[in-house]
């Protein structure tokens, strides 16, 4: 079985954006824990004590908002990419 996921980003048509992003991925059911697992070890570098709080959401990372604003952007970028590794493996 294969686990999958769909999400969008904007608005069709919205006269105020250029871009509207759909986008899914899908992950083989015994896959998702070692993914799960990878995406714990790059969410503890930012709460060590509690890695499943952290929501590893680029839009506010790359931006720096919220609670991401203490983090250096360079920082916070590289993290944003080590979480898109652990999707790319085949």
């Amino acid at each position: 079985m294969f686990l999958l996921y769909a999400d969008e980003s904007g608005t069709p048509g919205g006269a105020d954006q250029e871009h509207f992003v759909l986008a899914g991925i899908t992950v083989f059911e015994r896959k998702s824990h070692w993914l799960s697992l990878e995406l714990n070890k790059i969410a503890a570098r930012f709460s060590n004590q509690d890695p499943n709080s952290v929501e590893l959401h680029g839009a506010p990372m790359l931006s720096g908002r919220k609670h991401w604003r203490k983090f250096d952007k360079e920082d916070l970028s590289s993290l944003t990419k080590a979480a898109k590794k652990p999707l790319s493996k085949p």
